[in-house]
């Protein structure tokens, strides 16, 4: 072997010896640094089994004695079966002999009360920056909500609802809404008949008229920020078609046909239909009806059928007027039907005409 060849066989030998060293060297740095950590670790985790109750504010528990924690450090109170359910806060004081630790919660989530705690140190809680908003982007799935009851009043507060849908119970007239930023909407519907009253200023509605409502009949309100409301849909159960007045939906476009059952006094309800047919079960009176003054201009037709017996008399209330003031003579033979077909003219008057004997 040459001079060369035995000097590179003993640097060869030298580095082999140097590399194995290094390598069980790190090997045991890596050891003692993870039993560090460790010990760390445990030095500030702990479980607990006093009985505390999810919430804000100061909580006192019992957590093991001799550990690392210390006034002023972020932690954790999680219940150990369910970590979704937590408390986070800072330690105000903890006794190392006797594991008595202080803490004051400032955020609390879920709800409940527990006795298997596990604490532990937490990060610092990170400034709070400013409020945004949802800016475009396309929804992948449904968003339901919740629909929220609220019992009618003068003010009837959809504006505090905790949701867009609201339902709203009772008969009581309803002269305000509530507050709400502006551009704010609710989807209200209605489980009763209640008067909604028009105010050109906190309560817009359609025609500028008063409303007065059916059960299942539902409207869309937007506010204008304040306590002021502009109802921009309403739409009746019934589904009466209705034409534009203004920027109001309020009077049928076509012939809507209700049914009537018969009564001695019976009000025709203009907001329902406009074609009503009854068959006569005895002396009968039409009294005058509730007309706005967006229902002017609207047809009326009234079927009023015999019955098997016949000599069912037929009487009318002052807003029904007749060419020359006269007014026909009905049909009261059994089965016949008489119409009596008008236009409304006035907020207290009805055109009408008698067409008798079919």
């Amino acid at each position: 072997m040459s001079t060369t060849d035995l000097l590179n066989a003993l640097l060869a030998k030298k580095g082999q010896d140097y590399f194995n060293e290094f390598s069980a060297f790190m090997t045991q740095l890596l050891a003692d640094n993870a039993g560090i950590l460790s010990t760390a670790g445990q030095a500030v985790t702990s479980a607990s089994t006093t009985s505390l109750a999810i919430g804000t504010g100061a909580k006192s528990l019992t957590v093991a004695a001799n550990k690392a924690f210390a006034a002023g450090q972020p932690v954790t109170i999680a219940v150990t079966a369910d970590v979704t359910k937590y408390m986070v806060g800072s330690v105000t004081s903890y006794d190392a002999t006797t594991g008595a630790l202080a803490v004051s919660v400032s955020d609390a989530f879920g709800s409940g009360t527990f006795a298997a705690w596990t604490v532990s140190l937490t990060g610092t809680r990170g400034l709070t920056g400013p409020a945004g908003g949802i800016s475009g982007g396309d929804a992948t799935g449904a968003i339901n909500e919740t629909a929220v009851t609220v019992a009618s009043a003068s003010t009837t507060d959809i504006g505090a609802a905790a949701g867009n849908a609201v339902r709203v119970t009772g008969t009581t007239t309803i002269t305000a809404l509530g507050t709400a930023q502006s551009g704010a909407r609710r989807h209200v519907t209605f489980s009763g008949a209640l008067t909604l009253t028009h105010n050109a200023t906190s309560l817009i509605l359609p025609g500028a008229a008063n409303i007065t409502t059916a059960a299942g009949d539902t409207a869309e309100f937007e506010s204008l920020g304040g306590s002021n409301w502009r109802c921009v849909a309403y739409s009746r159960a019934s589904g009466v078609a209705l034409p534009a007045v203004g920027n109001a939906l309020v009077v049928p476009v076509t012939g809507k046909y209700v049914s009537v059952n018969w009564n001695s006094t019976i009000t025709i309800d203009l907001t329902a239909g406009n074609v009503f047919a009854v068959t006569l079960g005895g002396a009968t009176t039409f009294a005058n009806p509730t007309i706005t003054s967006a229902m002017i201009g609207m047809e009326v037709h009234i079927i009023a059928k015999q019955d098997a017996t016949g000599g069912r008399t037929i009487g009318l209330g002052s807003y029904f007027k007749f060419p020359l003031s006269t007014t026909p003579t009905w049909s009261t033979t059994a089965s016949k039907t008489d119409h009596l077909v008008g236009i409304v003219v006035s907020t207290t008057e009805i055109h009408v005409t008698g067409i008798v004997g079919y």
